[in-house]
Order: C-alpha cells, then sequence, then structure tokens
C-alpha cells in the first residue's frame, strides 16, 4: 500500500486535503474524490500527491507551514 495526499480547493487560504491509503493513484483519487463530494460538491475532484510507496518502512513528511 501507498501513502498519498489529496487536494481538492482552497478554503480561506489553505489546501482542502485528505491523507489517503491505496494501492495505486487511480484508487487513491477515487477515495479522495468521494470524500470531497461527501463533504461538500465543490470539492469534487482531487490532485492526488504521492507521499510514500512502501508503508512497511518508517515514514516521516516534508515540514508544512500551510
Amino acid at each position: 500500500m501507498k501513502l498519498y495526499r489529496a487536494y481538492s480547493g482552497y478554503m480561506a487560504n489553505a489546501p482542502i486535503s485528505v491523507i489517503v491509503v491505496a494501492k495505486n493513484e487511480e484508487d487513491a483519487w477515487r477515495l479522495a474524490t468521494g470524500k470531497f463530494e461527501a463533504e461538500n460538491n465543490k470539492y469534487g475532484s482531487a490532485d492526488v500527491e504521492l507521499l510514500c510507496d512502501n508503508l512497511r518502512k518508517e515514514y516521516v513528511s516534508e515540514l508544512d507551514e500551510g
């Protein structure tokens, strides 16, 4: 399994995003889009970013100030 962050739109100055664990980018996009649509229809599409390609290893993200 892989770790992804999916972004969809902005609220104020911060992006709307979710963290997704999925087999591939297509599944991550599908899961994230479903979540965005369930929460608020105007955030229905997603841009997906791979964070970690092997969750069996240790992982720490970059610093995020936003």
